[in-house]
C-alpha cells in the first residue's frame, strides 16, 4: 500500500495504505460510497446532454444565443452535481461541457456568413427590383435615369436620340371594361404591345401607373423621328381581345430630342413629360414633339392651376348674366349665367381659358355647384325685385352631367332658396350628351322630373341627329354664335335654317346665340326665331345691373 499513489495532488504524493484503507473504510460505514456509471450510460447521458443543449442553441434566435450557451453548460454541470448529491453516481461532464462550449461559436460563426450571404442576395433582390416595374418587369424611371445620363456622358453624336413618353389610355368602345382601372394583367399586355411594336433592341420602360417611356436611338432627323413615332402610334392603336372584350387603346406620346432638346437627362425628362401633357390637353394632337412654345404654353397653365387654387375662396370668381330677349318684343325673359373670373396676379381670364384647366383639374364640380347656388340666391334677389318671370340658364360641364346624383342636388338648392324650378334651365352641350347616350337620357329624365327644363347649347357644331333628339327631353335649341356670325355664308345659313325647321318641327323654344347686328336680329325674326341673346342687346352683367335693365324696360313699356 505505501507504494500506491493518489492523484490529489501534482505531486503525486505517496499515501500510505493503512491510511488508504481506513479512508475505504469510512466511507462504507457511512455509507457515502460513490458509484461510477456504466461506459454505455455515460456516453448516451453525454450523447443526450449534447443534443439538449447544443440544439437549444441552433434553435433560438441568434441574438439570444450565448445566453442559451451558458444556460446550457449550467444545465450539463448540474445534471452531473444532481447524479452525484441523489444519486451517488459519477458522471463525468467534460465531454458534455466542451462541445457544448465549442458548438456556440461554430453556430455564431456559421450564422454570420449565412446572414451576411442573404443579406448580399436580398440587396441584388431588391436592386433588380428597384430597377423594373413590379407589375411588368420592365426597368423603371430609375433605369430610364441612368440611361439618360449615359447619353449625356457622350460627344456630340452624329445621330438624334428621342425619348418617347406614352401615356395610354383605353379608347371608350371598350365600355364594359373602362369603368374599371387598368388591371396589372392589362398592364402586362400593353408592355407586351409597346415591346412587339419597337423590338426587343429597343429600350422601354414602364414609369407610373399607365405612362411608358422609349428610347429610339441613331435617328437622323425630326422627320424621321415622326416617321417612327407614328408607326408606333399605329401599332398601339390596333384593337386586341383582353377578357373577351375589343381593347382600342388611345395613347398620347410626347418627345423630346438629343441633344437638340437638352443634354441634360432630367430636363430631357421633363421637356418630354410637357409634350406628352400637351398631347393629352389636346385631343387632335396624340404625337406631340417638344418646342420652346409649348413649353411656355404648359408654365402658363401650371400658373393658372396655381392661380385657381383658393380662388373660389378667395372670391375672384363673379356670376355675370347675359339677357336673352323676346324676339318678336325685344323683352328680356331670361338669361344666361357666365361665369367670370379676375385674378389679382393674372388679371381677368375668360371662361374659355379657366373651364378646361377646371375640368382637367378636378376643379370644376365646386365652380359649378358656386355657379347654380349664386343663380338660385340672384334668382331670389329678382324674385324680391317683383321679376317673377325671369328665367336663368346653368351651364353644366360634362362631369357635373355625368353625376346622377346632380339633379336631386340642384333641386334641393333651388328648395332652400325657395325658388321655382320652372325658373331654371340647364344647359349642356351637345357632344356632353352624345357621350353615354343611356346615361344622358337617364340624367335628363331626373332633371325633368324635378320640374327644370333643358336646353341643348352650341347645337349643330357636334353630331347628334334628329333620331338622337326624339330620345331627349329637351326645351331648348341654342343656334351656336358661330352659325349667327357667318349667317351670310350660304353654308352657315342653310345650317341655322335647317336647325331652326328642325326644332319648330319638335316643338322646341329657339335661341340664337352671338347676335350683335340688327340685320342678323332681323333674320331671326324673319324666320320665326323665339329668343335672342348677344351684344346687341347686352354684354354680360351682373346681377343687379340686370335687375336695374328688366325694371328701367318695364317703366318703358
Amino acid at each position: 500500500g505505501d507504494m500506491i499513489s493518489t492523484p490529489a495532488s501534482r505531486s503525486h504524493q505517496r499515501m500510505p495504505g493503512v491510511e488508504i484503507i481506513s479512508q475505504e473504510m469510512n466511507t462504507l460505514l457511512q455509507g457515502s460510497h460513490l458509484y461510477e456509471l456504466s461506459p454505455s450510460m455515460q456516453s448516451g447521458i453525454t450523447i443526450l446532454l449534447i443534443i439538449v443543449s447544443v440544439g437549444a442553441i441552433v434553435l433560438s434566435p441568434l441574438r439570444y444565443s450565448l445566453i442559451t450557451a451558458v444556460s446550457g453548460l449550467i444545465f450539463i454541470l448540474s445534471c452531473s452535481l444532481f447524479l452525484l448529491l441523489v444519486y451517488k453516481l459519477w458522471f463525468a461532464p467534460a465531454t458534455a461541457f466542451i462541445l457544448t462550449a465549442i458548438a456556440w461559436p461554430l453556430w455564431t460563426v456559421w450564422q454570420n456568413r449565412m446572414s451576411d450571404r442573404f443579406i448580399e442576395k436580398l440587396i441584388v433582390q431588391l436592386d433588380a427590383q428597384a430597377r423594373q416595374h413590379i407589375i411588368t418587369g420592365l426597368p423603371n424611371h430609375i433605369t430610364l435615369q441612368e440611361e439618360l445620363y449615359k447619353l449625356g456622358t457622350l460627344d456630340q453624336p452624329a445621330k438624334l436620340t428621342a425619348l418617347i413618353i406614352i401615356h395610354v389610355n383605353k379608347h371608350e368602345s371598350a365600355i364594359s371594361v373602362i369603368h374599371r382601372a387598368i388591371g396589372d394583367s392589362l398592364l402586362v399586355v400593353i408592355a407586351d404591345r409597346i415591346k412587339a411594336a419597337v423590338g426587343d433592341d429597343v429600350f422601354v420602360a414602364h414609369l407610373e401607373e399607365d405612362d411608358f417611356a422609349i428610347l429610339l436611338s441613331g435617328q437622323s432627323d425630326l422627320a424621321s423621328i415622326q416617321q417612327s413615332a407614328n408607326a408606333l402610334l399605329a401599332q398601339i392603336q390596333t384593337p386586341f381581345h383582353y377578357l373577351d372584350e375589343e381593347i382600342v387603346l388611345s395613347p398620347n406620346m410626347g418627345i423630346s430630342v438629343w441633344p437638340m432638346d437638352s443634354r441634360d437627362s432630367s430636363e430631357l425628362l421633363r421637356k418630354a413629360f410637357t409634350a406628352m401633357f400637351k398631347s393629352r390637353m389636346d385631343e387632335s394632337l396624340p404625337i406631340c414633339l417638344y418646342t420652346a412654345d409649348i413649353g411656355e404654353e404648359i408654365q402658363a397653365r401650371v400658373e393658372l392651376e396655381k392661380a385657381m387654387t383658393g380662388a373660389l375662396e378667395r372670391n375672384e370668381f363673379q356670376l355675370c348674366y347675359q339677357p336673352q330677349v323676346e324676339a318678336s318684343s325685344g323683352k328680356i325673359i331670361g338669361a344666361e349665367a357666365l361665369l367670370r373670373w379676375h385674378s389679382p396676379d393674372l388679371g381677368p381670364i375668360g371662361p374659355e381659358t379657366f373651364i378646361p384647366v377646371a375640368e382637367q383639374s378636378g376643379l370644376i364640380n365646386s365652380l359649378g355647384e358656386f355657379v347654380l347656388r349664386k343663380a338660385c340666391d340672384d334668382l331670389k334677389l329678382m324674385k324680391e325685385a317683383g321679376l317673377e318671370h325671369i328665367r336663368i340658364a346653368v351651364n353644366l360641364s360634362p362631369l357635373q352631367f355625368a353625376n346622377m346624383s346632380l339633379a336631386d342636388d340642384i333641386a334641393e338648392i333651388l328648395k332652400s332658396s325657395h325658388i321655382e324650378p320652372s325658373r331654371l334651365e340647364l344647359e349642356v352641350t351637345e357632344s356632353t350628351l352624345m357621350r353615354n347616350m343611356n346615361t344622358a337620357v337617364e340624367a335628363m329624365m331626373n332633371i325633368k322630373k324635378h320640374g327644370m327644363s333643358l336646353a341643348i347649347d352650341d347645337f349643330g357644331t357636334g353630331y347628334s341627329s334628329l333620331k338622337h333628339l326624339q330620345l331627349f327631353p329637351l326645351d331648348c335649341l341654342k343656334i351656336d354664335k358661330c352659325f349667327t356670325r357667318d349667317i351670310e355664308d350660304k353654308s352657315s345659313l342653310e345650317i341655322t335654317l335647317s336647325v331652326i325647321d328642325l326644332a319648330k318641327r319638335l316643338n322646341l323654344r329657339i335661341i340664337a346665340e352671338g347676335v350683335e347686328t340688327d340685320a342678323q336680329a332681323k333674320f331671326f325674326r324673319l324666320h320665326r326665331c323665339d329668343e335672342l341673346q348677344g351684344y346687341l342687346f347686352s354684354k354680360p352683367i351682373p346681377a343687379q345691373a340686370l335687375i336695374e335693365l328688366m325694371k328701367e324696360q318695364a317703366e318703358v313699356a
